[in-house]
């Protein structure tokens, strides 16, 4: 029998340990740290909320001619709504493979921009026999104004 395997929330963070970030209320000069980026999916809900640094996400989806490259923004964030909004049973053979739109705002600067996209969950493709339960999530993020924005990343779930 196979163990009930739903998928409703989704959070993953990647830490900066030397990225600093000063508050606009601290004084003093001590910095906190932040992450580089923080991705959070709530399939029940059908929301997904993105932010990270400007810079890193810019240089590492490759858009050095990007509009947000010369922005005065240190941080970006996205917000979109995810259709449907369901729980997802991992153990179901229709669940490789599911797409899900997305559509949404970016803000950057004080500046919202539309854009679309896509979430996409999948099985890894790997021959061992340990690693047949494992997902990934992919995710397409494109501004819907710009044609030289495109944010991507593949993560394990």
């Amino acid at each position: 029998m196979n163990k009930l395997s739903l998928l409703k929330k989704f959070e993953y963070s990647l830490p900066a340990s030397t990225v600093t970030v000063f508050d606009k209320q601290q004084t003093n000069g001590v910095a906190k740290h932040a992450s580089l980026f923080k991705l959070r999916i709530d399939f029940v809900a059908g929301v997904l909320n993105f932010e990270g640094y400007r810079k890193y996400i810019t240089i590492t989806n490759f858009h050095e001619k990007s509009y947000l490259v010369n922005s005065n923004s240190d941080r970006l964030k996205i917000e979109t709504v995810i259709s449907p909004a369901t729980t997802i049973n991992l153990n179901e053979p229709e669940t490789d493979g599911m797409i899900f739109p997305m559509q949404g705002l970016i803000e950057n600067a004080n500046c919202l921009v539309p854009c679309a996209g896509f979430l996409m969950l999948d099985k890894t493709r790997a021959g061992n026999k340990y690693l047949k339960e494992l997902w990934n999530i992919s995710c397409y993020i494109y501004d819907n104004q710009f044609t030289d924005f495109e944010i991507n990343f593949k993560l394990p779930i």
